[in-house]
């Protein structure tokens, strides 16, 4: 594909208008995204989320499902970013190698199996499972880019996706182990 785009550059970009027109594009396309993403963020206040979970959006597009006891972002919560879908705690509020042990545990293998990934993070890193390419189009599985251009163009694929991952993380077992992690591994 590179290389027949590189062969029909010239066809593509015919008068130096239309190479200025593509050049500025790329050059704001970071901005062009952020604004694809903000729309999906408005379009999650649609998701059902049980009293038992809190919600809230970020001014990056980013978004936090906390379970209500947690009360506070530095809590174990699942985040949301572009086409990331993790679990995630602050490190300088949680011990993160005790959360990780935590769950390894047979009794936490309900949460653990609720991601597709099976390797917990390395070291002290912040998230402790850490998803890509969860979201699908048209038998498409979703980079950054490409997430970005569905939530601003058809975000209800996207809320509709993560409200059915959601679901399992939102039954009052897996609930209730997100708060005894939160107690039992919490620094501050």
């Amino acid at each position: 594909m590179e290389n027949k785009l590189i062969s029909q550059s010239s066809e593509l970009f015919k008068d130096i208008e239309t190479l200025e027109s593509f050049l500025e594009l790329q050059r704001i396309f970071p901005k062009i995204k952020q604004s694809w993403i903000s729309i999906f963020s408005k379009e999650l206040i649609k998701i059902n989320v049980p009293h038992t979970w809190n919600f809230k959006r970020k001014e990056n597009g980013g978004v936090w499902f906390l379970s209500s006891e947690s009360k506070q972002e530095g809590s174990l919560g699942l985040w949301i970013e572009n086409d990331q879908f993790s679990l995630w705690a602050n490190q300088n509020q949680f011990d993160i190698e005790k959360v990780k042990n935590l769950i390894k545990q047979d009794e936490f293998v309900a949460l653990k199996e609720q991601f597709k990934v099976s390797e917990i993070s390395i070291g002290r890193d912040a998230y402790i499972y850490r998803e890509a390419g969860i979201f699908q189009y048209e038998s498409i599985s979703l980079d950054s880019n490409l997430f970005a251009w569905v939530a601003g163009n058809k975000p209800k694929i996207i809320v509709n996706q993560l409200t059915e991952k959601l679901q399992n993380f939102f039954s009052p077992e897996i609930t209730a182990m997100f708060q005894k992690i939160n107690d039992a591994a919490r620094i501050v």
